[in-house]
């Protein structure tokens, strides 16, 4: 498919919310990605694998790898919903394994501190 023909088919998507008054979705927004195309069940078992990176039980790849074939069992969801769902996923994950290591920066910092003290 052209890139032409995937940012006409995204035009058509927005002309066509702009008339239902529907929301567009945004990455930020994982309520609105249930009113396009992904469901609540498929939104709960990507928290969940988000959880679980979260506790250390899986690794990134593999917290991705599942959250894209939860998103690829249901061929009826738009490519549009999906890359926005991969978006935040991928955010979040980011954000967490940023989080985590500034955590254990810290921690090494303040145990070199008192340790040496």
């Amino acid at each position: 498919m052209s890139t032409s023909a995937l940012g006409e088919d995204d035009n058509a998507d927005d002309a066509r919310l702009d008339q239902e008054g529907g929301e567009r979705l945004s990455p930020k927004e994982p309520d609105a990605e249930s009113q396009h195309g992904i469901d609540q069940e498929s939104i709960e078992e990507m928290d969940n694998i988000v959880n679980s990176f979260r506790h250390d039980e899986i690794m990134k790849l593999k917290a991705l790898s599942k959250i894209l074939s939860i998103l690829n069992v249901n061929q009826s969801r738009t490519e549009r919903s999906k890359n926005a769902a991969v978006e935040y996923y991928t955010k979040t994950l980011d954000e967490i394994q940023a989080l985590s290591s500034s955590a254990a920066w810290r921690g090494e910092l303040v145990r070199d501190t008192l340790g040496s003290g």
